[in-house]
């Protein structure tokens, strides 16, 4: 038997960030969302509360405040073991509603990385969209939710919200700084 494990690590200090996380993962710890045997793949990530501008044919990289690592656990007889797991950052279906696109189109976030989780926006509208000029903002005083953690597998997975992650060789080294 095996099962997946995302420890989730808020690092900002705003208070209502850390209220959505910790009602969504309580959401998760509930008798009828264990019972249920149709679980959500993806896990939600939280746009920053800041005010977020991108302009038409813009990218930029957002800074998601929070920092994850993922385990496989499996258990074979009487013993169990927690295995480092690489995961997925996809963009959430609902961001068609959007002009927004990530970047990469799916982030692998190494099972080695314990920095802060960023995501590359494009924006794809021009002059004359849906929004004010083609630019696309997220109001300063809102959390968005455009981007989901999943699993290799695309199983079920637990969340906790923990204060410290285990250190790694990789550590924080961001984007594309593994070289290899």
């Amino acid at each position: 038997m095996s099962k997946y494990v995302l420890k989730l690590r808020i690092v900002s200090t705003d208070e209502e960030l850390h209220a959505f996380y910790k009602e969504k993962v309580d959401k998760m710890n509930t008798n009828e969302y264990i019972a249920n045997s149709h679980k959500d793949s993806g896990f939600d990530i939280f746009t920053p509360k800041a005010n977020l501008k991108i302009g038409p044919g813009e990218t930029k990289l957002v800074d998601m405040n929070i920092q994850c690592a993922a385990y496989k656990i499996v258990c074979n007889e009487n013993v169990c073991q927690k295995l480092p797991s690489a995961f997925f950052m996809y963009p959430r279906s609902s961001i068609y509603k959007s002009s927004l696109r990530l970047a990469n189109n799916t982030g692998i976030i190494d099972s080695g990385y314990r920095g802060n989780l960023m995501a590359a926006f494009d924006n794809i509208s021009r002059i004359g969209s849906t929004f004010p000029g083609g630019v696309w903002s997220q109001d300063e005083n809102s959390h968005g939710r455009l981007l989901q953690i999943c699993m290799p597998d695309l199983s079920p997975f637990s969340v906790e919200i923990v204060s410290t992650l285990e250190d790694t060789i990789r550590g924080c080294g961001g984007l594309g700084s593994t070289g290899f």
